[in-house]
């Protein structure tokens, strides 16, 4: 009867040969997912979605699968023990020796910070919404897999909690979001040193026409800035862009008015400027100012589709398209 050690959790248990490593591990209450959506949000061990990322050591267990090749391509060039829990079969002793980032309770942590979040951005404004923070969200867990001393609890809840409450919706009140985030992880018991980097990732995320507020920096502040910065371009940004601008019954475009895309803080801030203006004002500029290369990578595709946009939009503009 082949053993399975899980050596993150420091656990043996006994199986029958050929038992599927996922289920087995569910069972077992083992993580094998990386955060709280895939954990919820998954394909059930049907190999589709790729998350089940595990690894493993061995001596004698069977190449992967056409399934894994497929859905590990990248990583397994780097890291060839690594897996798919749900396509593993167990019929000789394993040690899986990488499995969920996150433990139970910081798993509970997560979900209810999402549904505090959730609840409170109920009337949000389009662009800055539930559905903002949730594509933050998973934006961050992306990039912080090539991160990896990042604290993913931290970033969790810093992308999770940086709009809880927009100095925009607040008379321009920068304090009201950090306090609100305090008070919440508070009430949940956070620790300190985990609550403080949170707090101050709320208090540092925005852009403020690029005028850093502080000199405060850390891989998981870097992380959540790329994340939100990433939710403002390309598709997603232009479709923001245009919605906060209509919010605000700001003109599309106005010739006569000539971007600004060196503006102070508080010239940024109290900017009533076209919507067009601020994709030089803003979001032609952030591309340059991505922090890890995965946002990097990111960030050059949707510019693009920014400029293609902007191309095709004076064309209409000037009737010529």
């Amino acid at each position: 009867m082949p053993e399975l050690f899980f050596v993150n959790e420091d656990k043996r248990i006994n199986i029958d040969v050929g038992a599927n490593l996922r289920k087995t591990a569910i069972a077992s209450e083992i993580g094998v997912y990386s955060n709280i959506f895939t954990k919820l949000f998954n394909c059930r061990g049907n190999g589709i979605c790729g998350t089940c990322v595990v690894k493993i050591e061995s001596e004698n267990i069977d190449p992967p699968n056409e399934i894994e090749k497929k859905k590990l391509k990248k990583k397994l060039a780097s890291d060839p023990n690594l897996r798919l829990a749900c396509q593993l079969n167990v019929k000789t002793d394993l040690k899986m020796t990488e499995s969920l980032k996150l433990n139970k309770s910081d798993l509970l942590l997560i979900e209810k910070t999402s549904a505090y979040v959730k609840k409170t951005l109920e009337e949000a404004e389009g662009g800055h919404d539930w559905f903002h923070t949730l594509r933050v969200y998973k934006n961050a867990l992306n990039i912080a897999k090539g991160e990896t001393e990042a604290d993913v609890v931290v970033v969790s809840l810093g992308a999770l909690l940086h709009d809880i409450a927009d100095s925009k919706f607040h008379k321009g009140d920068e304090q009201i979001g950090p306090k609100m985030a305090r008070e919440f992880l508070q009430s949940q018991n956070v620790a300190f040193s985990r609550l403080e980097a949170v707090v101050k990732i709320v208090a540092n995320v925005s852009y403020r026409g690029g005028n850093p507020k502080s000199d405060y920096s850390s891989i998981e502040l870097k992380i959540v800035q790329d994340a939100d910065r990433l939710d403002a371009i390309g598709a997603i940004g232009i479709a923001r862009t245009f919605n906060y601008g209509g919010f605000k019954n700001r003109k599309l475009y106005d010739p006569a008015i000539p971007p600004k895309p060196d503006m102070t803080a508080e010239e940024y801030k109290k900017s009533e400027a076209p919507t067009i203006n601020h994709f030089y004002e803003k979001l032609l500029l952030l591309k340059d100012k991505m922090h890890t290369e995965t946002a990097r990578q990111i960030a050059q595709v949707r510019h693009q589709f920014m400029l293609d946009f902007l191309e095709q939009f004076y064309a209409e503009w000037e009737g010529k398209k």
